[in-house]
């Protein structure tokens, strides 16, 4: 466990200096300096970590029986896979493997993690939008529904916490959903996409990106331009509440996981746990 608190703690401070400067922190002295020979060490614990229970599972693996979890489907294709190209093949796609599972374990711990942070923060500062999502959340709480929307008029005493919100509860619980987007749009953790790289030369914006260059998506400013959002320095679930139906209705501009087929791979995972750790 100590080493995913270490790995956890560490890889958000030097993650944009590793990509940036990366030509320069593998000389010596620099690479401690800079905080990439530690990065790197995290990160190589880790691949050992995830390399175990791929093993594990190896050791185990069943080809003709049914997957039980990621790493055996995983592994099944492998099996089936011959072209020595693919990612799939061989000990290649065994390194694909172990590089995914520790791509699935940060943004599924650390992101995560950091977004409850955020809304627990947010909420703190707003107790008349923690008062109203509280009341949401034990309105899908409730065995008796009440006849009146004043929350004043609810006994606490006829509220019945059979059971606590579902995943499928989700789609109705409109301001709940809000003011998770919105923590996630107001703080803007994940400020830059993942780099890529450009394969030919662009004209984008009239810049011209030539051919080799990395790039990086400018999330924050998607998430903040002020002539989408109004007062996007305000914290304001409502933006994203229909005035006239009340519902939640989410932005295409909120692309805190990335989007297209590069999207975050944990996305779903991630916003699972928010969802749920939220309403708990």
């Amino acid at each position: 466990m100590h080493i995913l608190i270490e790995i956890l703690a560490f890889s958000v401070r030097t993650q944009f200096a590793t990509v940036k400067f990366h030509r320069w922190l593998k000389l010596p002295i620099l690479d401690r300096l800079s905080g990439f020979s530690t990065n790197k060490l995290m990160y190589d614990k880790l691949n050992s970590l995830v390399g175990g229970y791929v093993q594990s599972h190896l050791d185990a693996f069943d080809a003709s029986a049914a997957p039980d979890d990621y790493i055996d489907a995983f592994l099944a294709e492998i099996s089936k896979t011959s072209d020595p190209r693919s990612p799939f093949h061989a000990s290649r796609g065994l390194d694909t493997l172990v590089n995914a599972c520790v791509d699935l374990f940060i943004v599924g711990s650390e992101t995560t993690s950091t977004a409850l942070l955020w809304t627990i923060l947010y909420l703190s500062h707003h107790e008349d939008v923690q008062a109203r999502m509280h009341w949401e959340i034990d309105k899908v709480k409730r065995s008796l529904i009440a006849k009146s929307n004043n929350l004043t008029k609810f006994d606490p005493k006829v509220i019945g916490l059979d059971r606590d919100p579902s995943v499928a509860d989700r789609p109705s619980m409109h301001l709940t959903n809000a003011v998770i987007h919105e923590s996630l749009r107001h703080a803007s953790f994940t400020f830059f996409g993942v780099p890529r790289l450009a394969t030919e030369d662009l004209s984008v914006g009239g810049y011209t990106v030539p051919a080799g260059s990395t790039v990086f998506a400018n999330l924050f400013w998607i998430m903040n331009d002020p002539a989408y959002w109004s007062e996007p320095d305000k914290f304001d679930p409502d933006r994203f509440i229909n005035p006239e139906t009340g519902e939640f209705e989410p932005s295409e501009r909120m692309v805190q996981f990335g989007i297209g087929q590069r999207a975050c791979p944990g996305k779903v995972l991630a916003e699972q746990v928010i969802n749920s750790m939220s309403k708990g």
